[in-house]
């Protein structure tokens, strides 16, 4: 049997909600943490008996609060009840998470279908859009009534996706979390911040890896461009763009017209491109979860001795993030 520190937990569980919360907001398209599709049992002591009460319909930070409290009562009860208090966490845990992972799902393919209508003019694009304004109404539908019939739903888009003759942006079966003995540990904690340094050679070694693995999100921040170097990703950055991956570069103003035709070029393949008037830093962003920053300018060569950081810290992530959005502003 699991045991576990509830005040420590309580902690991580609010990190978690915040994160979880920021996530389901950005769903437009469900109304976000607002939206009460959660269900979990809320735990009372009654003479030293775990007595229980089922909550549905309720909202993601109704969920948290209710996990925190539970926690705090599994501490109070005896060793016979805590067993039967940790088999209900983890069946409750484990619903939240599927549902979860059905909302990520969903979101990713209303996001490539979205993507998809917007960059292409032609029949697809159109078909495109009348799938995109079905899909949203009937998954914010499932999602009110049923989360679970998101499975039998998605094989239809799928299906359709490629009826058009369409890439899916995931063709893998969905994975449901598995439940086991740490499923608390597991989901509630959050993972040890590492950083790590990478020369030359090993970042662009990594960086090709980057463009094969990337599955939603690419931000790259490079001041400066070469036709050369940008010539020499463009085919794969072209096609994450057709994985449905939203590509971003920053890069910096200098009226060079080597530098506005590969602006040019690459929003010619669906890359979104901001040039700013000042920018001089170097970073990736890898679907928001791991961050590169050093002194390499990825699409126009680098020295031999320039380095790079990698890490996964989401305080170096939203500082980069904030930054660029700062650097905009400017005229």
């Amino acid at each position: 049997m699991i045991e576990v520190d509830a005040k420590y937990y309580i902690i991580k569980i609010q990190e978690k909600r915040a994160k979880i919360s920021e996530e389901l907001a950005n769903m437009w398209w469900l109304d976000g943490d607002t939206i009460r599709i959660f269900t979990i049992t809320r735990f009372k002591i009654d003479k030293k008996k775990l007595k229980c009460n089922v909550e549905r319909n309720i909202t993601v930070f109704e969920f948290f609060d209710i996990l925190s409290s539970n926690l705090m009562i599994v501490e109070q009860l005896p060793l016979n009840e805590k067993q039967k208090a940790y088999e209900l966490l983890k069946k409750d845990i484990q619903k939240f998470l599927e549902i979860i992972t059905y909302l990520r799902d969903a979101h990713k393919i209303i996001t490539y279908l979205q993507h998809v209508s917007a960059s292409r003019k032609d029949k697809v694009g159109a078909t495109c859009q009348e799938v995109l304004r079905n899909l949203v109404r009937d998954a914010r539908s499932i999602f009110t009534s049923n989360p679970y019939a998101w499975v039998e739903m998605r094989k239809n888009i799928i299906n359709i996706i490629k009826s058009m003759g369409l890439t899916p942006p995931n063709e893998t079966n969905l994975l449901i979390p598995k439940t086991s003995q740490t499923m608390i540990q597991r989901e509630i904690t959050t993972s040890k911040e590492y950083v790590e340094i990478l020369d030359v050679p090993s970042f662009m070694e990594e960086f090709s890896r980057i463009l094969q693995k990337v599955s939603s999100e690419l931000i790259i921040v490079s001041p400066y461009l070469s036709a050369r170097q940008v010539g020499i990703y463009l085919p794969q950055l072209e096609n994450c763009v057709e994985r449905g991956v939203r590509v971003t570069i920053y890069t910096r103003f200098e009226g060079n017209p080597e530098r506005e035709e590969c602006v040019q070029l690459l929003r010619s393949k669906g890359i979104d491109v901001y040039v700013l008037r000042q920018l001089h830093g170097k970073a990736i962003i890898v679907d928001r979860k791991i961050t590169y920053v050093g002194g390499i300018n990825v699409l126009s060569g680098a020295t031999k001795f320039d380095w790079m950081i990698k890490t996964n810290s989401t305080k170096i992530m939203n500082k980069i993030l904030q930054d660029l959005a700062r650097a905009q502003e400017i005229k």
